[in-house]
């Protein structure tokens, strides 16, 4: 009988296997983020601004629709083969795909129903407003195919295979910088160029994964029969992936109210923040790499009741996440200027960043550690309980930060309530992964 590595190879060697290809498509799908901000910052300030206002907005639906309708995809179909239930496996890649489209969809429709006000909640006016408006009138029909992609080659990944899905995710970043520099700036339709470069990538992404996946493995190869459709299946893959799009929520929310309280500090202040919080959110997808393989490891092994592993490789996950974000953290607290100097010379926000990075810096090693938890949970198909630690970590930094922001205290101490939000993040995670029932159920 053909063992399954998933199943029976040491656990830290299978999981650097699984992690390598989806650090170098997150390599390539950051480089892409990059790519684009520079090409707005060719247009002019205003323009700049403008995007600068929709990114995070854009960022957010990557992160939702590839680590939580993502996660949770790759969480059932390996579950399901962990129970040698192949049938289900199949059923789940179609469900995804529906799930992926419809949310998609609605969430682009939603957003370009209320467009010019939303954009001006988010602080958009004037100048900056209009072209925010070109982009965004434009970008939002790339949503469909970035949820489409994603929930279709996360039954894929659910499988263990990381190659395909990753090859797939390099060539939609590649192919989104090509085609925006050439509509954007060789036809020269600027703005909308720009966007509809990422429209034209993600929306062939979507129709290469789907045929990624009819041509796939038999167990979760893509078949459209409506004898497949399954309200369980949609009712976990809600539950599962709705709960885990509060975590990215979770992030967003704590890097606006800290932005706010920094505010009364001056622009100095904020900008230097603003440098310092840009490492950590380019930190979260180097986790979700890491985490992300430990999905199907998880996965297959509760479905196959050997509980012993499945809480093997998430502990083995946590230590290498937070090995990893906890080396650089250390780094840029001892070495700030590595990071700081990339960006400006301006001495007083060389300051706040080296303060900031001086208390939150330690904290990586624990916001990794929890973040590859979270991917262990994923698998377990129990996500509520990393969701309640970052619920716990955003408390803290609304509160703590509203106290002290009251009081006129210095900086520092708005910093380490930062450090303390991680800690206490991890720390949770940690605990509640150790004392976790593990379900029987696939």
């Amino acid at each position: 009988m053909i063992q399954n590595p998933m199943l029976t190879a040491p656990v830290l060697p299978q999981m650097m296997r699984l992690a390598a290809p989806n650090l170098l498509a997150m390599v390539f799908t950051t480089g892409a983020a990059v790519a684009e901000t520079y090409f707005f910052g060719l247009l002019g300030l205003e323009q700049l601004a403008g995007h600068a206002v929709i990114f995070p907005l854009i960022m957010l639906q990557h992160m939702m629709a590839a680590g939580s309708l993502g996660g949770s995809v790759s969480s059932a179909v390996s579950r399901a083969l962990g129970a040698r239930d192949l049938s289900r496996a199949q059923a789940v890649g179609l469900h995804g795909l529906l799930i992926g489209a419809g949310v998609g969809s609605a969430i682009a429709l939603v957003l370009l129903l209320i467009g010019a006000p939303f954009l001006r909640l988010l602080g958009a006016s004037g100048a900056v407003l209009d072209h925010a408006m070109a982009y965004f009138k434009v970008v939002m029909f790339a949503l469909p195919g970035i949820w489409i992609m994603n929930g279709v080659i996360s039954a894929l990944r659910g499988t263990g295979q990381m190659a395909i899905p990753s090859y797939l995710t390099i060539g939609v970043a590649v192919g989104q910088v090509a085609l925006s520099l050439f509509l954007g700036f060789g036809l020269g339709f600027g703005i909308a160029g720009i966007a509809w470069g990422m429209v034209i990538a993600f929306n062939l992404g979507a129709v290469g994964a789907i045929v990624l996946l009819m041509g796939g493995p038999q167990a979760t190869r893509l078949r459209f029969d409506p004898s497949l459709l399954d309200r369980t299946i949609f009712a976990e893959l809600f539950r599962t992936g709705g709960l885990a799009c509060l975590s990215p929520v979770q992030a967003t929310l704590t890097a606006m109210f800290l932005t706010a309280y920094l505010s009364a500090h001056g622009a100095a202040t904020i900008a230097g923040y603003g440098i310092g919080a840009r490492l950590e959110f380019l930190l979260i997808p180097v986790a979700f790499s890491i985490g992300v393989g430990s999905v199907p490891m998880v996965g297959m092994a509760v479905g196959a009741r050997d509980f012993t592993r499945a809480k093997a490789v998430g502990w083995a996950g946590g230590l290498m996440g937070g090995g990893i974000l906890g080396l650089v953290g250390i780094t840029v607290a001892l070495f700030p200027q590595l990071w700081t100097g990339l960006f400006t010379n301006d001495p007083q926000v060389l300051a706040v960043s080296a303060n900031y990075f001086r208390w939150a810096g330690p904290g990586y090693a624990f916001l990794g550690f929890g973040l590859c938890l979270y991917f262990a949970f994923q698998g377990a198909g129990q996500v509520i309980w990393p969701i309640l630690a970052g619920t716990v970590r955003l408390a803290i930094v609304i509160g703590a930060g509203c106290a002290l922001n009251r009081a006129a205290t210095p900086v520092g101490l708005l910093f380490c309530v930062v450090f303390a939000g991680m800690a206490a993040f991890g720390g949770l995670t940690a605990w509640r992964f150790h004392r976790l029932g593990w379900p029987g159920k696939p």
